[in-house]
């Protein structure tokens, strides 16, 4: 059950606001993607790493095989109790109509932001730190490349059961990614691109537990493909004039793209 400490009027209506929409949500979460972390490849003689993880699970009394319904009614509370505020000074509905989550990857930055029926521009919510990262700065081209990508992403996928706590996933490689590893004959690029708790990161933006719980539930609660993510090299908000790096050639059309969607954004 989910438990929720009601001080005032407007923890009531966010407690109300959660519990309908999950009851709404459990129609549609029979259809909902859900999936596992990407297995590593096996080392001969070794236990698997999901008999580890069974086997630390069984021995610790925890049950990790959630519903993403579970982990709603398990987290949601907690989650409202921490952004009831933010919304409040934003004067956006809990929970939004839409979501965007525009990363920075040199400043390591994840700014939230959201719609509302009542307002049809995006509202800036908070910014939370990126714990960890990898690669550098350029578009993920690869699998293996430890390369975060860069461009317009949806979320597509929930992990309720990560290894690293929750998880969301994005829809990478997009239309963008895949027409221009066409062009280049480029072939395995990757994918299980994932927000997710904890602090290790291989391609990955990890966030620590709390914050992937924030992201993790707002985006239940929205549902996946009206959370929008932006990956930026930089804020060329404030830095319009980022050095760009020699390859590969399509990179500036991809960074006027991106340019061109922050525009929407404003922290004010």
């Amino acid at each position: 059950m989910l438990t929720f400490r009601i001080h005032s009027l407007n923890n009531l209506a966010i407690y109300l606001k959660i519990v309908l929409t999950a009851i709404c949500l459990n129609s549609s979460l029979a259809s909902a993607q859900y999936y596992d972390d990407p297995p590593e490849p096996p080392v001969p003689g070794a236990v698997s790493k999901s008999d580890i993880v069974q086997f630390n699970f069984t021995m610790d009394g925890l049950d990790t095989h959630y519903t993403l319904q579970e982990r709603i009614e398990q987290l949601g509370g907690k989650v409202a109790s921490r952004l009831e505020q933010k919304f409040i000074d934003a004067g956006i509905a809990y929970p939004p109509n839409e979501l965007a989550y525009v990363v920075f990857k040199d400043a390591k930055v994840l700014e939230v932001y959201a719609k509302s029926q009542d307002f049809n521009e995006w509202k800036f919510l908070h910014a939370y730190p990126v714990l960890k990262t990898s690669g550098d700065l350029g578009p993920k081209l690869k699998e293996g490349d430890a390369q975060v990508p860069e461009g317009l992403y949806e979320a597509n996928a929930f992990n309720p059961n990560s290894k690293y706590h929750v998880a969301l996933r994005l829809n990478y490689p997009n239309d963008f990614d895949r027409m221009m590893a066409k062009k280049e004959g480029r072939r395995s690029l990757g994918g299980d691109i994932m927000i997710h708790g904890n602090e290790v990161s291989i391609g990955c933006l990890a966030m620590g537990d709390q914050t992937a719980e924030d992201l993790f539930i707002l985006s239940a609660l929205v549902r996946t493909s009206l959370t929008k993510i932006l990956i930026s090299p930089t804020d060329f908000r404030v830095n319009p004039h980022f050095s760009l790096p020699k390859k590969p050639q399509w990179v500036k059309n991809l960074y006027q793209e991106i340019q061109s969607h922050l525009t929407q954004f404003k922290r004010s």
